[in-house]
């Protein structure tokens, strides 16, 4: 049987050093999985697009010499372009706001509406401290909230733990013990374990938390963490737009953002 090809990744810049890093992201994701990367600046009024998308492309290039770079230039709303972008798209992904230097601050509005909204995965570039003692390969980190709810997350996580050599952690969060916690926790990542045996696995179940500060803190040590998105909310924290919108702002690490049936 022949693999249904991927879409594109596709990575929205606007001319500042966040979304730089962004392309340096998605090039490197592009590049993992063989596929096309498309460049896309969005005008909002008078400027040069044609050099933005240019840096952009160059930068890509210069990283992965063979890999298939196009560029686009859109006129209008920023997000809504983005969004009608991820119907075919196999990956978003962007910067976490336009000025680096601050990266503590709120994401953008096109960031977080983007996250919210889109279709495909997004992926948000978050810097990672330069001066923490981290593991090598850092793992892969997917909160892991209702089963079999939270799939396409986990899946999404053993994907890019094979692709980058890397272990995978399931955290799961709640206020109070409960005796199914774990069980609910070994089961939603027992077939991905299955299907990806070359991946190591590391459950973990913590008691007495809230989801943003223990996804934030265990995201320090990590090289991705992998939430759930959905417009329709949810009944458990992780499928929460709160606790994705907070760490697309608080995560020590790149931020996947997977959308929920």
């Amino acid at each position: 049987m022949t693999a249904e090809p991927l879409g594109p990744v596709v990575v929205g810049v606007d001319g500042s050093c966040s979304a730089l890093q962004a392309v340096d992201l998605a090039a490197e994701e592009a590049a993992a999985r063989l596929t096309p990367l498309v460049v896309v600046h969005v005008e909002t009024g008078p400027g040069d697009s044609q050099e933005v998308l240019d840096i952009a492309a160059a930068r890509a290039l210069a990283e992965h010499p063979g890999l298939a770079v196009s560029t686009t230039a859109v006129v209008g709303d920023p997000a809504r372009a983005l969004l009608a972008r991820s119907s075919d798209a196999y990956l978003l992904v962007l910067g976490h706001r336009r000025d680096a230097r601050f990266p503590a601050l709120p994401a953008g509005p096109v960031t977080t509406r983007v996250v919210h909204e889109a279709r495909c995965p997004v992926m948000v570039h978050r810097p990672v401290d330069p001066q923490r003692a981290l593991p090598s390969p850092r793992p892969v980190l997917v909160g892991v909230d209702d089963y079999p709810r939270a799939e396409p997350g986990i899946a999404f996580a053993f994907e890019q733990a094979a692709l980058r050599g890397a272990s995978v952690i399931a955290l799961h969060v709640r206020a109070w013990r409960t005796p199914e916690a774990a069980e609910m926790l070994h089961e939603a990542v027992s077939a991905w374990a299955g299907k990806y045996p070359d991946v190591p696995v590391q459950l973990s179940v913590q008691y007495g938390q809230l989801a943003v500060p223990a996804l934030a803190e265990a995201s320090m040590d990590a090289q991705l963490v992998v939430v759930g998105s959905s417009r329709h909310g949810g009944t458990g924290p992780f499928a929460r737009g709160l606790v994705t919108h907070a760490m697309v702002d608080l995560a020590g690490c790149p931020v996947a953002a997977v959308p929920l049936p």
